[in-house]
């Protein structure tokens, strides 16, 4: 699609707790998709650097930025208000006066004035701007949305063409199941603990489900590099001590490839069975749904997870469409989209403050 003219050189940033995604449209209006791990709650005096660099990757120096978040509810914030007013200051010593529009839950781009004034209009608005997308792209279909990342999953109706998803801020999002707490690398293994199941497991930080992954060859150690939960490399062999432990043992010589697999199958299976129940109830409560539409960097634990469904749904991914980079930016990729598509709408009357 032929970009309109003043969105060349623009950089759509998505400032995620554990990551920093990006796209980037050039001055051919090619689109660039990046994606490089930052955890803000141990890194938030380093994200004005985190942000110049992201900034440096981009072929052209960007014109203006297109901004969405999710990391104002890190802990290294009060709260917040506090984190969204932290990013966009941030966000200022690096771009300086070029134009800076950022997403709202409300359906528009607002300024940096606008969304000071009304931080939680701005406040994990990053699916909202992906779902947006897609019910324009399907203007006459109901689908289902389903984002994974490294931390979450976002299961979101986006019906006729419209967002109808119940809850609009974290809490009422996670309340009605639209957002679920379950990634395909941060999440600690240890919140799979089912003390009614024969395999127990130790309430230890030992382990990520990165290093599921890891072991049975989903991913590439490549694929993420944030830190360890014992600092040892991402490896399949350090993958496979950490996940020895969370079932007590030790890694020995000579361990067998199989045993440690067959752990990880155990740990992929309470996985992928919490995110069916959490996907499945809101197929029962819309039984309208026509596609379920597959995005974000965790694609693998949701290829897995369909496989529990009997599907005469029709399944689209994004990246086959946009390619392995700009899926796994999805949100970002979404701004860079609505944008040309003349989302921007400086409303005044945002009712969050």
């Amino acid at each position: 699609m032929t970009q309109p003219k003043d969105v060349f050189n623009t950089l759509a940033i998505d400032i995620g707790g554990a990551n920093l995604k990006a796209c980037f449209v050039d001055k051919a209006g090619c689109c660039l998709g990046f994606s490089e791990p930052f955890t803000i709650c141990q890194q938030v005096h380093v994200l004005v650097d985190a942000l110049e660099h992201l900034l440096n990757q981009c072929p052209q120096i960007p014109q203006r930025l297109l901004l969405t978040m999710t990391a104002e509810l890190c802990d290294c914030f009060a709260d917040r208000s506090q984190g969204v007013r932290r990013i966009l200051d941030a966000v200022n010593k690096v771009v300086g006066d070029r134009p800076v529009y950022i997403w709202t839950t409300h359906g528009c781009f607002v300024d940096r004035q606008q969304a000071m004034g009304h931080p939680l209009s701005v406040a994990s608005a990053n699916w909202h701007a992906l779902a947006t997308w897609v019910g324009m792209q399907h203007p006459d279909q109901n689908a289902l949305l389903l984002d994974t990342g490294s931390t979450t999953t976002d299961i979101i109706p986006v019906l006729q063409g419209q967002v109808a998803a119940d809850g609009s801020t974290d809490a009422s999002r996670l309340e009605h199941g639209e957002l679920i707490y379950l990634g395909a690398s941060v999440t600690p293994l240890m919140v799979l603990q089912d003390p009614d199941e024969r395999f127990a497991i130790c309430s230890e930080w030992f382990a990520n489900m990165h290093d599921v992954g890891l072991v049975l060859n989903y991913i590439s150690p490549q694929a993420d590099v944030l830190s360890t939960p014992d600092g040892q490399p991402r490896t399949v062999k350090a993958a496979g001590r950490r996940l020895l432990r969370m079932v007590g043992r030790d890694w020995q010589s000579g361990q067998p490839e199989q045993d440690i697999q067959n752990i990880a199958r155990q740990f992929l299976t309470r996985m992928t069975s919490r995110l069916h129940q959490a996907i499945k109830r809101k197929l029962d409560e819309y039984t309208c749904v026509e596609m379920l539409i597959i995005s974000g960097s965790g694609r693998w634990l949701l290829d897995q997870t369909l496989k529990r469904f009997d599907l005469q749904t029709r399944v689209i991914y994004l990246e086959e469409s946009w390619g392995n980079d700009q899926s796994i930016s999805a949100c970002a990729t979404a701004l860079i989209k609505l944008y040309t598509s003349g989302k921007l709408n400086n409303k005044t009357n945002l009712p969050y403050t």
